[in-house]
Formats: C-alpha cells, sequence, structure tokens
C-alpha cells in the first residue's frame, strides 16, 4: 500500500490532519488501531465536546517549553478553527467562553468527520496498529502488525498513554524509535490529587463547592473555585484536576470550604451560635460526613481545644472561634501526588516542542509531522486540549499535503 500522506491515528488531531492534507489534492491514508476513529473524541465535555474556550491565557497551557506552546497556540485563532468546523458542516455556540456543537452532542462532530474522511476518499484502515517508522531516501516505510506501508510524508497522531485501561499498551513513542527525536517520558495530568492524610478516611463521598489552592513550601501557585469530590485518597473534581499540572513534592493543598463568607462574616455567625456543639453549628453549614471531619481536624488541630471532646466542643470564646474559622477556610491537605495515568484525562510529556517547526514538522526528519496529544502539552480542562488537537492538525495536515506534492 502507498500514500501521500499516511496518518497514524484516528483521533481528534489525526482526522483533522487527514482532511487538511486530503484539502491539499494529496491521496491520504489513515491507520487506527482501534475499530472505531474519534472514540476518545466522543466522551470529551462529557459528551458535550468542549472544542474551544476565549480565554487564551498562557496560564492554561502547560508544557515543558510554554513559550513555543503559546507560540503554536497563536498560529491560529478561534475563528480559524470555528471556519474549519463550518466546511465540516457543524454549526457552533460559545456559552460564557465555551464552544460547543451547536447540538451539544460529540457525536455531531465525529460524524462530521467521519462524513467528510469518506467525502474526500480517504482511506481508513481501522485495527491496523503501527510497529515502527522507517526513513527510506525518499519517503518513508511504515510497519504495521499486518502490512508495510510507504508514504511521501507520515503524521504521527498517536495520541497518549492517558485514560487507557490496564490491559491496553500505548507505544506511540515507540514508533519513533531510531530517528533520533528528543522525548519527554508521559506523566498524569488532570487527574485526582492524592493525599495520605487521615481526614480523607472521614470525608469520602462528599461532594462541594470550595475554593482550592495548591501550595508549594507557603506560595500559593493557583487557586480554583468548584465542585470537589473527596475521596478516601484525596480529591477529585474539576477544580482539583486543574491543579495536578503544579503537584510537587513537598506540596498541599489549601481548602476554603465557605469561599463566599468572609472572616467577620463567619465570625458574627459562629458567635450567634455558641449554645450549640461545634458539631452542630458545622452540621448546619455542610454535609454531614465534612461537618464531622471538620469538627475533629478543628479540635486536633488547634491547641485551645486540648482535651475537649470533639462532639462535645463549643465555641464559647473568641479565640476557638478563630480557630474554627481558620480550619474551615484555610484546611490543610499535604498532597503526596496523581493518580496513575489510566484514571488521567490528558499526560505531560512526548515529542519536546523544540523538535518541531511552525507546521509541526519534526525538523531531524522531513517529511515527518507530529500533531495532538503525542507533543509535549497538556491543557486544562475546558476545551484547552481540544483547542492544541485542532490547531496541530490543521498545521501538520496542510503542511505535509503540501510537502508531498
Amino acid at each position: 500500500m502507498n500514500a501521500d500522506v499516511l496518518v497514524i491515528g484516528g483521533g481528534a488531531s489525526g482526522m483533522t490532519a487527514a482532511i487538511k492534507a486530503a484539502e491539499t489534492g494529496a491521496d491520504v491514508a489513515i491507520i487506527e488501531k482501534k475499530e472505531q476513529m474519534g472514540k476518545k473524541l466522543l466522551t470529551t465535555g462529557n459528551g458535550r465536546c468542549n472544542l474551544l474556550n476565549s480565554d487564551r491565557s498562557p496560564k492554561h497551557f502547560h508544557s515543558s517549553d510554554p513559550k513555543k506552546a503559546c507560540e503554536m497556540l497563536d498560529a491560529l485563532s478561534n475563528k480559524d478553527i470555528l471556519d474549519h468546523f463550518a466546511v465540516l458542516g457543524v454549526l457552533c455556540r460559545e456559552t460564557e467562553g465555551y464552544y460547543y456543537p451547536y447540538s451539544n452532542q460529540a457525536l455531531t462532530v465525529n460524524q462530521a468527520f467521519n462524513k467528510k474522511i469518506k467525502e474526500l476518499g480517504i482511506n481508513v484502515l481501522t485495527g491496523c496498529e503501527a510497529i515502527k517508522i522507517e526513513k527510506k531516501a525518499k519517503g518513508f516505510k511504515v510497519i504495521c502488525a499486518d502490512r508495510v506501508i510507504d508514504s511521501k510524508t507520515v503524521i504521527i497522531s498517536a495520541g497518549s498513554p492517558a485514560g487507557l485501561n490496564i490491559k491496553e499498551k500505548y507505544t506511540g513513542l515507540g514508533l519513533l524509535d531510531g530517528l533520533n527525536i528528543k522525548t519527554m517520558a508521559f506523566s498524569p495530568a488532570l487527574t485526582a490529587l492524592l493525599s495520605g492524610d487521615k481526614c480523607t478516611q472521614y470525608w469520602s463521598g462528599v461532594r462541594c463547592e470550595a475554593l482550592i489552592s495548591i501550595a508549594d513550601r507557603g506560595e500559593v501557585l493557583r487557586s480554583e473555585k468548584g465542585e470537589l469530590m473527596l475521596a478516601p485518597d484525596g480529591i477529585s473534581g474539576i477544580a482539583a484536576y486543574q491543579l495536578s499540572h503544579y503537584v510537587k513534592d513537598g506540596c498541599c493543598c489549601l481548602i476554603d470550604f465557605a469561599f463566599d463568607r468572609d472572616e467577620k462574616e463567619l465570625f458574627a455567625f459562629f458567635r450567634s451560635q455558641s449554645s450549640r456543639t461545634l458539631q452542630d453549628i458545622l452540621e448546619g453549614m455542610f454535609a454531614l460526613k465534612l461537618a464531622k471531619t471538620l469538627c475533629m481536624e478543628v479540635c486536633f488541630r488547634n491547641a485551645v481545644f486540648k482535651g475537649i471532646k470533639p462532639y462535645e466542643a463549643r465555641l464559647d470564646t473568641d479565640e476557638k472561634i478563630k480557630a474554627a474559622i481558620s480550619t474551615v477556610k484555610e484546611f490543610k491537605v499535604n498532597i503526596t501526588g496523581l493518580r496513575g495515568l489510566g484514571e488521567s484525562q490528558v499526560a505531560k510529556g512526548g515529542i519536546l516542542l523544540d523538535e518541531t517547526d511552525e507546521n509541526c514538522m519534526i525538523k531531524k526528519c522531513p517529511g515527518l509531522f507530529a500533531c495532538g496529544e503525542i507533543l509535549d502539552f497538556a491543557g486544562d480542562c475546558g476545551g484547552y486540549n481540544l483547542m492544541w488537537a485542532w490547531t496541530t492538525g490543521i498545521k501538520a495536515g496542510t503542511a505535509a499535503g503540501r510537502y508531498a506534492l
């Protein structure tokens, strides 16, 4: 089998790249090891497919080369990407800065990609796994489990190990063996924060709105408001996921469980409830498990409650009130790490961005392009990882098609 452009991987970026390459007039083929293209795309945004975000602040982009990541994303505007979707026949809507297909269904986007791929005559081989890429005098030889494909150019869009179950093996970076391309080992991102603190044993199953910050040696690195899911081994939920990019040895989280009340308001409220036990007061503010956890921690962490059993504690002095407020609004949780790649939405690591030029071509290996998750980039929740997929897919596909012709 021969092709002008061979795309390895039929995910969001791979399908985008294939379409853009075919639009140049190149003969394009896609190989996808799964039985269906765009399978991961169907689950994005809880099935709604958050395509883009109007906030392009660099704080939402994470890479070992953040400057290059921003430059690559700036190559295309949101309008450029929305124009691409218009050509596919997908109408989009913007809601509070988040862009979705008008249908609010990821299936709409996946179907549009597959229809366009069929319309352009792109050859699709599913259930076909690439094993190795070999550079020839002219073009490339891609060795698969059941065939060999010769192609003038190759676009590697083999994703990352994020979200794979334990039975699945990620082999994307292994395709590059022998090509002298610098890569970084993948590590988890957008996943739960782990902790060995005893408090996590008591709050398991609680969902709550809170302000959560991650700090390192007293310096707050980032804060997020949103729903937390308190687990027996740590903290989950989108707000926690956003902080996962900053986890390092010795860091901790500070949680404000009453972020919409200032200390003066809480002081007045706690003082007005002085006839009740601390646990009763907290049960009027929080879910039962969380109230009991906070009650225990207020008593264990503050000397003014020494010798007092948590269920008997009362806020009968200003010092006790201040201690309770401090615990509720700055609840410290030591972070020991992150859940594994299999439970991550995305992964950090991959092909270093400096290995690529402005068109996502590998500088050391002309004719070889890369796009999507296999590149060293991980965005926040909120459409940023798909923004990366569309941008790099468009750039790589267009450039590869022109290179091949």
